[in-house]
């Protein structure tokens, strides 16, 4: 990647890039996938989607983001299978229901796209492209579905937009932002807490020697408490009983 990243990139897309960069489990990994997306870096866009869904299963954008992905691919049967969900919990979420609904129409299953058209224009009844596309169906489905159905249509915006490549791992690991949290928790004592994102760092690379170093430790540490807290406990405790017995000899 460049040093110089502010030429020619765009302001929010470097915003989304450094928070990305700062912490690769947040959920901005959606906006800066759609920001690579635009620039035609479909491939990049769905790796981050992928690495932040991992983190995040449940989140809907990120679905939604990377559905786009797929929809620009022409995978149009990932892109129902993404939503499939998406389109019941989260009904309001237009875009998910417009994504759903023209995947089914240029996968040529018109009946489930009529369906699908027909939902969204119930929530949205002035959106005029869906309505185009619900009078395509009703007109294929008149001839017996037997209609080839129409490539989507490229995004003229794409070709000016620009966004610097996914960093590497020799310029950013993917664990150091973890590792720097896991360090910080543990100056907290929050040896549970730093347990656990140890264990997340593992999950995406088990051969970390790293974090399953610090995690041995960390293990160690909470089942067997260190010997110098021991050692104040037992001073304190020695002070008390010093005072009561002082206090029962002044009596």
């Amino acid at each position: 990647m460049s040093k110089n990243h502010s030429g020619g990139y765009s302001p929010l897309l470097l915003k989304y890039l450094r928070k990305y960069q700062e912490d690769p489990t947040s959920t901005v990994f959606a906006p800066l996938a759609e920001s690579y997306r635009k620039a035609g870096l479909i491939d990049e866009a769905i790796q981050i989607c992928k690495e932040g869904l991992a983190y995040h299963p449940r989140f809907a954008s990120g679905k939604v983001a990377l559905a786009r992905c797929y929809f620009d691919q022409e995978k149009f049967g990932l892109v129902k299978k993404l939503l499939s969900d998406i389109v019941i919990d989260y009904p309001e979420n237009l875009v998910a229901k417009k994504l759903y609904a023209e995947s089914a129409f240029h996968e040529g299953n018109y009946p489930e796209a009529k369906t699908a058209f027909q939902q969204l224009l119930h929530l949205d009844p002035e959106n005029q492209e869906a309505l185009g596309f619900l009078k395509q169906t009703d007109a294929a489905l008149k001839k017996g579905g037997n209609i080839q159905p129409p490539p989507p249509p490229k995004n003229p915006s794409r070709a000016p937009l620009q966004a610097p490549p996914i960093p590497k791992k020799s310029e950013i690991p993917r664990s150091f932002a973890t590792h720097t949290m896991v360090d910080i928790l543990i100056e907290q004592n929050l040896r549970e807490k730093a347990k656990e994102t140890l264990q997340q760092i593992l999950v995406f690379n088990p051969n970390d020697a790293l974090a399953k170093n610090k995690l041995l430790q960390l293990e160690s540490s909470i089942e067997k408490p260190d010997s110098s807290d021991k050692i104040a406990k037992l001073q304190d405790l020695l002070q008390r009983f010093q005072k009561i017995r002082t206090g029962i000899t002044d009596v």
